[in-house]
């Protein structure tokens, strides 16, 4: 366990991920895939992942279950990633990405994850409460867990609050729009996600900054609005920014957001202003799509 104070990520829906590369990759037929990469996956263990990269103090909890919860503790010892989990006996979620090295396609396979119930939650609770004393920020990221009520992340958001520690979220859905209610230092939803808050297309720069107003005007958090290949749009309350991604080649895409999260927590961190912040989150995060494995550079 830490000395010092940390960041603590926050992984309800955690995963064990295993990425293969499957040449020339076509559904209905069997393929022989070229190696893989096995990895602890799901949005906050990217993000704890980036920001050991980035000289971060983090500790990632969540809740895990089974042989593959066990694999993703294991892995995460592996990475000297620190963590403290809520263990259940329910099995941890497998998921599947295929990438196909001749046409750059990614195919992705999500499981669902176990059900959890209120004693599940309640017990992590407190868990997050005992973990919230040395938290210098937290981070709730990823999809809520299957079988937890909308507010979920609100009620994580609600207790740090009371603590006097900010806490970023990055989430989706109904998820999101409940937990904005609870007022979050920073929200970070990806293109699709802020459609989803605003039920409309964002497909113009100008349509993304307005929307990132929208956001800020709903939960007083500063709002980062990532834009995968395009770049990133963010509003403080006082200055908009916009950051174009540089041209790369894209190995896997899948945690770029997570890398953006944690180079721009990091860089306010050490105090860098908050244009050059998203600048340095989105050149960071275009640099993970080089490489296979998520929340690595």
């Amino acid at each position: 366990m830490h000395s010092s104070a940390y960041i603590l990520t926050v992984t309800l829906n955690p995963a064990l991920d295993k990425i293969v590369k499957v040449p020339d990759f076509k559904t209905g037929k069997d393929h022989r895939a070229k190696g893989f990469v096995l990895s602890a996956g799901g949005k906050g263990l990217n993000v704890s992942r980036a920001l050991v990269l980035f000289d971060c103090e983090t500790l990632a909890t969540g809740i895990v279950g089974g042989n593959a919860g066990e694999r993703v503790i294991h892995e995460l010892h592996d990475e000297g990633i620190e963590n403290d989990f809520l263990k259940i006996q329910d099995e941890t979620r497998t998921n599947l990405t295929i990438i196909d090295p001749h046409t750059g396609m990614i195919t992705r396979l999500i499981e669902r994850g176990p059900k959890l119930t209120g004693t599940a939650f309640t017990a992590f609770m407190r868990k997050f409460d005992l973990l919230l004393g040395k938290a210098s920020y937290v981070v709730c990221s990823g999809s809520n867990a299957y079988g937890l009520p909308e507010v979920a992340y609100g009620e994580l958001i609600a207790r740090a609050k009371k603590r006097g520690v900010p806490v970023a979220l990055d989430t989706r859905g109904r998820s999101l729009m409940a937990a904005l209610k609870r007022g979050p230092s920073l929200v970070k939803p990806n293109l699709e996600e802020a459609e989803y808050a605003l039920g409309r297309k964002l497909d113009t720069i100008k349509k993304i900054k307005q929307a990132a107003h929208y956001l800020r005007d709903k939960s007083g958090a500063i709002v980062l609005i990532t834009m995968d290949a395009r770049g990133a749009v963010g509003y403080d309350g006082n200055e908009v920014a916009f950051a174009k991604a540089p041209h790369i080649k894209c190995v896997n895409d899948v945690g770029c957001g997570d890398v953006f999260l944690a180079a721009f927590i990091s860089a306010q961190g050490r105090r860098r202003p908050f244009k050059e912040s998203i600048a340095y989150a989105t050149r960071m995060a275009s640099y993970s799509a080089r490489t296979e494995k998520p929340g690595m550079m």
